[in-house]
């Protein structure tokens, strides 16, 4: 992939080419991005007016995205729900938007609509076909279900 996908009105999952693409941040009002690979991307448009909640999260087989106190989710909910009660677009990248974008969203979604993260996971794919989400990741989703 490369630039974003609508996962739902005012909802949006990419790479890094969507996190620094004026005229698709511009076009679809996009007013928060949730940056998943804070190491790895910058956040561009900070400083003009898009806010940012960044995680300095890697692509590795250690890396922990959900606590066990479920911080994290809820700081992506909150962040999520804010924009979107506000009419505001949001982008959720990572540098492919395949894995740890995949599993902030498949969080966001259980969490919202208390779906299972098989029926979650269903859901994106049929919006993001190419998703890579890495092993422990799920493992990580599986625990955040229970």
């Amino acid at each position: 992939m490369i630039g974003a996908i609508k996962i739902k009105d005012g909802l949006f999952i990419g790479d890094s080419f969507a996190a620094q693409d004026q005229e698709f941040v511009v076009a679809n009002k996009v007013t928060h991005i949730v940056n998943c690979a804070g190491k790895q991307v910058p956040n561009h448009w900070e400083g003009r007016g898009v806010v940012y909640l960044t995680f300095q999260w890697m692509d590795l087989e250690n890396q922990t995205i959900f606590d066990a106190k479920d911080t994290t989710t809820k700081a992506i909910f909150d962040f999520i729900e804010n924009a979107i009660k506000k009419y505001e677009s949001v982008l959720v990248h990572s540098v492919r938007g395949q894995s740890r974008s995949s599993s902030v969203l498949a969080a966001y979604f259980m969490r919202k609509y208390r779906w299972s993260m098989l029926k979650t996971l269903e859901f994106l794919n049929s919006r993001r076909p190419d998703l890579e989400i890495r092993g422990t990741f799920i493992q990580q989703l599986q625990q955040f279900e229970q």
